[in-house]
């Protein structure tokens, strides 16, 4: 119904329109979304090999969940059943007593062809081995050779020269070519002992100045003992003077 107020009105009260969300899913969406694989119902969990044939075995048929569900509103209260309760199912019923596989296939008309195990038979056992003992004799072995000295591989090409004796004794002269070598040597030599010598010289200093400290030490500590025996000597007078002044002082308050 019109106002007189304004051209138009609303049959119910305006509402602003929802904004969707950015990066939210729909309301309305039937598969919900879910970043964590671990959650989802889709994805299936554990032995893929078994898992079926699991699930087949162990869940009942929908037949017998409806036959079981039907028998049990019937039967009433617990008192008033008279036997016990099978599920009406329209597949054949297997023997409760026998729970052989073997048993169950025969019921399920399933024929089972014999096998051939001949392959697989083993020969029993007829008793023990017969054991014949054969003697043999081998020659006896020769002494080993004595091992050779070792001898290294020759490395190298041989090179040989001949001094005559009217060459002068050789190509060259003994005393020059051996001065630098016995110059070196002499040197070190030298340098050697005169290391040595002041190496002494230092631990004679040593010896003495440990000398001196010692007797320095010594010095001290009899001093340290006489200044101890002379206290000791003063105490022990302080001590008797003392000793015979409180005894005045008694016998004079028992003469008093």
């Amino acid at each position: 119904m019109l106002s007189q107020s304004a051209p138009y009105d609303f049959s119910s009260k305006p509402k602003p329109v929802g904004v969707r969300r950015k990066y939210r899913p729909a309301e309305d969406d039937d598969i919900p979304y879910t970043n964590n694989i671990m959650a989802d119902k889709r994805v299936v969990r554990g032995n893929t090999y078994a898992m079926n044939k699991f699930a087949s075995q162990t869940a009942p048929l929908p037949n017998e969940r409806h036959a079981f569900g039907r028998a049990m509103d019937a039967s009433g209260p617990p008192a008033a059943r008279s036997g016990p309760l099978v599920p009406e199912t329209d597949e054949p019923s297997v023997p409760r007593g026998d729970d052989s596989i073997f048993a169950i296939k025969a019921q399920l008309g399933k024929k089972s062809e014999p096998l051939d195990l001949t392959p697989y038979l083993v020969e029993q056992d007829k008793g023990p081995v017969p054991v014949k003992t054969v003697d043999t004799q081998t020659a006896e072995f020769a002494d080993r050779p004595p091992t050779p000295p070792f001898r290294p591989a020759k490395t190298g090409v041989d090179a040989a020269t001949q001094i005559a004796p009217e060459d002068g004794g050789g190509p060259w002269d003994f005393d020059a070519e051996c001065a630098p070598l016995v110059a070196v040597l002499c040197a070190k030599t030298l340098e050697q002992a005169a290391l040595e010598v002041a190496q002494e010289a230092e631990l004679e200093a040593l010896k003495q100045q440990m000398g001196a400290f010692l007797r320095a030490e010594e010095e001290e500590r009899r001093r340290a003992a006489e200044l101890e025996r002379r206290q000791r000597e003063e105490w022990a007078a302080k001590e008797r003077a003392a000793g015979a002044a409180r005894a005045r002082r008694a016998q004079e308050l028992r003469t008093r």
